[in-house]
């Protein structure tokens, strides 16, 4: 893992099978820990997906190869983490880094993945961070110092503004699948309501 962290070539089509066969390999090693020590199985997805910013950074995935490889990995720290039982409060908060990191969608689905695991604790305060991470706008900095990522029909798109529009989906789309996963049905909706209006 560490090996592939420090790497920084760039993976283009004709490499991308054998960069993914290289994380399938360190996917089923970690699968072999879990058999005996599910904990640091667990410690080892978390590592893995970290993993996945600089891997996309640098690869060329337009096949869906390697995010498939990822969301294998994200599913197994659902059973990692039934079987090594953590807090869930510490769960809770690891899941909401994870959520508020997902630039690649690595992370899709991680909340239903941890659900049986976190509880209705865990999930409460995952809420929680979510919704305090909702009154926590992007700080927009002055004119001269905004910075410019490309242009839209409107005018130019900021990186302040990409942040903004990056936290409300985090938000929107977290709440929902807690209240999902909480089968509280009005939530679910109210999300919907709040998008939409």
């Amino acid at each position: 893992l560490t090996a592939i962290a420090r790497s920084r070539s760039f993976v283009d089509w004709q490499g991308i099978r054998s960069l993914a066969h290289d994380l399938e390999s360190q996917h089923r090693a970690i699968e072999t820990v879990a058999q005996a020590d599910p904990a640091e199985a667990l410690d080892l997805l978390w590592r893995f997906m970290s993993l996945a910013p600089s891997i996309f950074d640098r690869c060329d995935d337009s096949n869906g190869i390697v995010i498939g490889v990822f969301h294998d990995a994200c599913d197994a720290i659902g059973e990692a983490a039934l079987a090594a039982k953590p807090p869930v409060t510490s769960l809770a908060d690891q899941a909401f880094g994870a959520l508020t990191a997902n630039d690649h969608g690595q992370f899709d689905g991680l909340i239903g993945i941890l659900a049986p695991a976190l509880g209705l604790v865990g999930l409460e305060h995952l809420k929680q961070r979510i919704i305090d991470l909702s009154n926590q706008p992007i700080a927009k900095p002055a004119d001269q110092d905004r910075v410019k990522t490309g242009w839209l029909s409107s005018g130019p798109m900021y990186a302040d503004e990409m942040a903004e529009r990056s936290r409300i989906s985090t938000v929107r789309v977290a709440l929902q699948d807690i209240a999902d996963a909480m089968g509280d049905v009005d939530a679910y909706i109210e999300q919907f309501d709040e998008h939409c209006s």
